[in-house]
């Protein structure tokens, strides 16, 4: 999914099921590498919905990393 803001689309994707957890991940990466410390972890996985981003400019997010974070 992708939420837009001005002239960045962020893409996020929402696993599992409760109150709301957002990861966000950084080091140039994307939003996988979240998913794999998060969906390892048994308690989070039964009780939240894990909300995975990628930052502007990283991953599938479209945008400049620079600008989004001045």
């Amino acid at each position: 999914m992708e939420f837009r803001y001005e002239d960045i689309n962020i893409f996020y994707e929402i696993w599992g099921e409760g109150d709301y957890l957002f990861c966000f991940h950084g080091f140039g990466l994307d939003h996988n590498v979240m998913k794999g410390i998060f969906d390892r972890n048994k308690y989070t996985e039964q009780n939240f919905s894990k909300v995975y981003f990628d930052l502007p400019g990283m991953g599938n997010s479209t945008g400049d990393y620079k600008k989004a974070n001045a």
